[in-house]
C-alpha cells in the first residue's frame, strides 16, 4: 500500500512539473513577442513576466527574468527552482529560453 502511495504522489508531481514548464514557456514565449514589437519597454515587460510566473506557476521559487535585444531578435530568459507540492521530495531547475524575430513597421 505504500508503495501505491508513492507512486502515486511521484505521478502527480511529475504531472504537476509538466504543467508548471508549459505554463512557464507560454509566458516566457508571449514576453519575447511582446518584447519583439516597436516602442516595447524591456524593464515593464520582464517584471510582467516575473508577474506571470508568480501568479500562476505553483512551487516556483525564487523567478529570475532577462529580456533583452539581440540583433535583429528579442529574447526572453527565464529561471526558477521549482518545489511540486506535496512532499518536498526534490527541487528542480527550470530554465526557458524564448526568441522571437523583431517587427518591423513598414
Amino acid at each position: 500500500m505504500a508503495v501505491l502511495f508513492l507512486l502515486l504522489v511521484v505521478i502527480a508531481q511529475a504531472t504537476f512539473f509538466l504543467v508548471a514548464r508549459q505554463i512557464a514557456a507560454a509566458a516566457t514565449t508571449a514576453t519575447a513577442r511582446e518584447v519583439a514589437r516597436p516602442g516595447a519597454q524591456l524593464d515593464q515587460e520582464r517584471h510582467g513576466l516575473l508577474a506571470d510566473i508568480r501568479a500562476t506557476v505553483p512551487g516556483a521559487l525564487d523567478p529570475e527574468a532577462e529580456v533583452r535585444i539581440e540583433g535583429d531578435v528579442a529574447r526572453a530568459t527565464l529561471t526558477f527552482a521549482w518545489r511540486p507540492p506535496g512532499p518536498d521530495m526534490l527541487r528542480v531547475t527550470v530554465s526557458i529560453d524564448s526568441e522571437s524575430t523583431l517587427v518591423f513597421v513598414p
